[in-house]
């Protein structure tokens, strides 16, 4: 009789035989274990997009410009590809840097890999072309070469990161579909000659100068550092079409102020070079394009454009039309000119600069009839890494509506002292009927940070305020409170989507007791309770990491806490789910949980699940779903992993929550047999409510 196990290798078969020879009762033992799990992997497979073999099988495509969202995308043509699979270190589904040779559209292993079942959480990390050797996905090398004249293909180096995918959710049509962004910077340069050339001139050469020639990519935290900022990359452009020349590279010392950036070398050997005036700010992802006009005593370089990267050949319909961004300079100001403020007839921003106007004229006290004024965004913006001084201060509270209109702000920075730190320092309605909205809006690439309290890439606080179908990516950091979309306040947050860095790291107190809470979470920091607008979080997902610290280690905590969805929670939170990790580095009474650090009076958890890592210290309170809680909790799931925690010191740590008090109950909540399986399923449970929580 011939048995065939799911997931089970032949070698495993051998090992398993030849013990039985040795010692027929392990043998028997261990390889009922076997039929066992065999069987438990088939009965997990509850989802028909996950297949039944657990095989690991891909489709790989390739975004448009990283920084835009919602762009066409193309099949994936290269030879190859890396694919990390990371259930954690020594797990045996972990697989690193493992090879798939693309054979006709159809992708191939050089090594079977296999999913664990259909609903453990796994960061997945991609990038192309393989590289060998390049075992770990925080460290990933690559050469980016000097001679492009043949081409560029071979210097675009591509990367993808899903952490806490569910296969069960995720697959499409059993396969996993990785969608890759351009890790590097494309420079398409346009070349024009001045009438003293005459028809009697060619080109022999265009030199960019100045590029790195190696970088080092960390897949899980999407950075790129310069390995060899020592020497200098001069890059051989791809001439691909009459006076037009491309390359692809990472900016160096060539990008600089006063460098000599390009060289452009004619058929008689003579050199004309192009020196920069200030620092070019290049963003990874983005394709540029350079206007050069070459004069006999001369070459005159016009402004450097962000445009789409996208070869007509990838676009599919070669009549498709996608709008270039509105670049802002750093300095210039416009008002805006169309529009009344109603909400047939909003107030247009058709640019950067208008936006940058209304920054400046709400703050200064320019607009006489701003609040309640309905505003629609006509353009995409990218604020190019500039210093943003966010809407708003402390004398001038924004009350108004903005349609983002599916436009995307990109490259948001802030770094305030102080702060209040977003897109918008406050966001403020007057009543349950005249509120603040924000909608339809993307912001990507956001850097933002506060000195003090309060930071979020949209805004740093808000008060009758409604965010609705927003999306965020990016860094965000203060001193107390930091989120996602939200620093602080009391805002309804429905269908947003944030995929975010966030981080508190609280200063060393300057007297007996702190201004306010420490919070952090993926969407806000500490979210209150208005009854007056009924506020909530619903239907929103969160990725990436959330982390709390404290400078100083050796004070007292108990005010400190950390979520996937929110840090602190006074309101209702529904349909929410957090693929977040959330991580403590403080060893004081911090409460640290999958969804939600601290959930308290007025706070209400309906119908949310967690599937990240939660990773606390000693004394911590930790727990999937809450670190701690009160109220009433309805089928709330956690399933993902608590990472082992030695000595839990006067904390407690529990798979679903870690220290349960007064009238906390649950009904239909679960949690699934992972990692952390260990701790009980309530830490410390100081509760009189009926609990209903079921491992499943």
């Amino acid at each position: 009789m011939i048995m065939y196990l799911s997931g089970v290798t032949k070698d495993y078969l051998i090992i398993t035989y030849m013990r039985f020879r040795q010692n027929p009762i392990f043998a028997l033992a261990a390889f009922a274990a076997l039929i066992l799990a065999s069987c438990e992997k088939d009965i997990d497979v509850t989802n028909e997009n996950f297949p039944a073999d657990g095989v690991v099988r891909i489709d790989a495509n390739v975004s448009g410009l990283i920084t835009k969202a919602d762009l066409p995308y193309s099949g994936y043509t290269g030879s190859d590809l890396g694919l990390f699979i990371d259930y954690g270190d020594s797990d045996y589904y972990s697989k690193d840097n493992v090879r798939w040779v693309n054979n006709g559209g159809t992708w191939t292993p050089e090594s079977q890999v296999l999913w664990k079942n259909a609903k453990s959480p796994v960061n997945i990390f991609a990038y192309a072309p393989h590289i060998s050797g390049a075992d770990d996905h925080t460290s990933v090398e690559f050469s980016i070469p000097s001679n492009q004249v043949n081409g560029t293909s071979s210097a675009d180096f591509l990367w993808n990161s899903m952490p806490g995918f569910v296969p069960a959710d995720g697959l499409v049509n059993q396969k996993l579909s990785i969608t890759f962004s351009h890790v590097l910077v494309k420079l398409k340069v346009n070349l024009t000659f001045g009438n003293e050339f005459g028809d009697s001139h060619s080109v022999k050469d265009v030199i960019l100068n100045g590029t790195s020639s190696k970088i080092k990519c960390d897949l899980a935290n999407r950075t790129v550092a310069d390995l060899d900022q020592s020497s200098s990359n001069d890059i051989s452009m791809c001439n691909t079409a009459d006076y037009v020349y491309e390359a692809i590279f990472f900016p160096g010392k060539g990008q600089k102020s006063g460098a000599r950036m390009l060289t452009v070398v004619m058929s008689d050997n003579k050199a004309y070079n192009v020196t920069l005036d200030s620092n070019l700010e290049l963003c990874g992802g983005s394709a540029y394009t350079m206007n050069v006009k070459v004069g006999k005593d001369k070459v005159l370089a016009g402004d450097v454009r962000v445009v789409e990267w996208l070869p007509e050949k990838e676009l599919g319909d070669k009549d498709s039309y996608i709008d270039e961004y509105s670049v802002w300079d750093g300095k210039s100001t416009e008002s805006i000119t169309k529009g009344s403020g109603s909400e047939s007839d909003p107030y247009l921003i058709e640019s950067a600069a208008q936006l940058a106007g209304l920054a400046y004229d709400i703050n200064n006290d320019k607009l006489e009839n701003y609040k309640g004024k309905y505003y629609k965004l006509l353009k995409d913006i990218d604020l190019a890494s500039k210093p943003w001084t966010p809407i708003g201060n402390s004398t001038h509270f924004p009350h108004l509506r903005l349609e983002g209109n599916g436009k995307s702000i990109i490259n948001l920075k802030v770094d305030v002292s102080a702060g209040y730190a977003g897109l918008f320092y406050w966001l403020s309605g007057t009543s349950s009927t005249e509120k603040s909205v924000v909608s339809n809006l993307t912001i990507r690439n956001a850097d933002v940070k506060a000195g003090g309290r309060d930071a979020g890439a949209l805004v740093g606080f808000t008060s009758f305020t409604d965010i609705m179908n927003c999306r965020v990516d990016g860094v965000v950091a203060s001193a107390y409170c930091a989120g996602g979309i939200v620093g602080s306040g009391d805002p309804s947050i429905i269908n947003c989507r944030a995929d975010v860095n966030v981080t508190v790291n609280a200063p060393a107190p300057t007297s007996t007791s702190r201004p306010m809470s420490v919070a952090a979470g993926g969407l806000i920091g500490d979210i209150s309770f208005n009854n007056e607008h009924d506020n909530t979080i619903t239907n929103c997902t969160v990725r990436g990491t959330v982390t709390v610290s404290n400078q100083d280690q050796s004070e007292s905590g108990n005010d400190f806490h950390a979520g996937g969805v929110a840090g602190l929670a006074f309101a209702n939170v529904m349909d929410c789910t957090s693929y977040a990790e959330i991580n403590s580095t403080y060893e004081k009474e911090v409460h640290i949980g999958g969804l939600v650090g601290t959930v308290g009076a007025g706070g209400r958890i309906t119908n949310c699940s967690a599937y990240g890592t939660v990773h606390g210290k000693k004394n911590n309170f930790v727990g999937g779903a809450y670190g701690y809680a009160v109220g009433s909790h309805e089928r709330v799931h956690f399933g993902g992993k608590i990472e082992n925690i030695p000595d839990v010191g006067t904390g407690a740590v529990g798979i679903f929550i870690g220290h349960a008090y007064g009238v906390f109950q649950t009904k239909n909540c679960s949690y699934s047999n992972v990692d952390g399986c260990s701790f009980p399923v309530i830490g410390k449970d100081e509760s009189n409510g009926a609990q209903d929580i079921k491992m499943k």
